[in-house]
């Protein structure tokens, strides 16, 4: 088993100010783990750019979310990216969305013209040696001869499921295996709430991830709890666990560069300076007192 294709997923904000989330940090980069993040995630490429090391930055897998509506946006966000986190190199594009003509996705609905830019474009940045893979990003109602139609451009498919569920069509989901085409799994502790098996949760979780898919599958869980990525690290052979995912589907479409674009502009002056504030309440005056100022900040 390959534990290095954990991905650390961070689209919280990251407390700095905070050890345990430090320590997780530091064990990442130790590690060599991918992480999972993007410009659209508030505040954490600000943090990455000014208090990483550019060595530091070098040595982590970024796994970065990007827009592929049409070559403009493509150049536009890669770019961003770049320069928001103080990048040389990201491992690995994730494309959030395809030049379509339509909103819906189906065979022959992509636009050539657009694509074959964006293609170009990605053939490039890999010679350049400033990126390594492209994903694409597929959804429970993307048909299997939509998948087809793409899958050789990419060097492999991103979605989301968890041991509950995949959100793929059937039809896709055995497409992938028999082909054994490289994914990213998203959400793989799924929505643990409250009650749950949270105990053995990430360990299983990993482990499906690695035994469910195919032979390079890179699952991506969001965890702030160190121990969980130590048990997680720390996983030398495959129980033989039963899964039974249902294959759900969804009614989640392709990102739209409207949204991409509003969530990465909520990082601003004022919204960097209100959050080190916050930690720095929290960590002066404990984690009531926060939860106080919160409420009256909220009334």
């Amino acid at each position: 088993m390959n534990n290095k294709n954990f991905c650390i997923g961070i689209s919280k904000p990251l407390n700095i100010f905070n050890k345990k989330i430090r320590d997780l940090i530091f064990l990442t980069l130790e590690k060599g783990l991918y992480v999972h993040t993007s410009i659209t995630y508030p505040i954490n490429f600000f943090f990455i750019r000014h208090l990483l090391k550019k060595e530091e930055k070098d040595k982590i897998n970024f796994i970065c979310k990007i827009l592929a509506d049409n070559h403009e946006n493509f150049i536009k966000t890669v770019n961003l990216t770049f320069k928001e986190f103080g990048l040389n190199k990201i491992h690995t594009l994730q494309l959030v969305n395809l030049p379509i003509t339509n909103n819906y996705r189906e065979f022959n609905s992509i636009r050539n013209d657009e694509m074959q830019k964006i293609l170009k474009s990605i053939q490039e940045l890999k010679k350049s040696k400033k990126i390594e893979k492209v994903y694409v990003q597929i959804f429970s109602n993307d048909n299997l001869d939509f998948c087809k139609s793409i899958e050789s451009n990419f060097d492999g498919f991103a979605f989301y499921a968890n041991p509950k569920e995949i959100q793929l069509n059937k039809k896709v989901f055995e497409f992938i295996v028999k082909k054994n085409i490289p994914t990213l799994i998203l959400s793989i502790f799924g929505n643990p709430g409250k009650h749950s098996e949270y105990d053995k949760l990430h360990t299983d979780s990993f482990v499906f991830s690695q035994s469910y898919f195919t032979t390079n599958t890179i699952a991506v869980g969001r965890t702030s709890n160190l121990k969980r990525l130590h048990d997680i690290l720390n996983i030398r052979n495959i129980k033989n666990l039963q899964f039974a995912p249902k294959f759900l589907e969804t009614n989640e479409n392709q990102d739209t560069s409207l949204n991409y674009f509003k969530r990465y502009k909520v990082t601003n002056f004022y919204y960097i300076l209100i959050f080190i504030l916050k930690c720095l309440i929290k960590k002066v005056f404990g984690k009531k007192i926060s939860m106080f100022l919160k409420k009256l900040y909220k009334k």
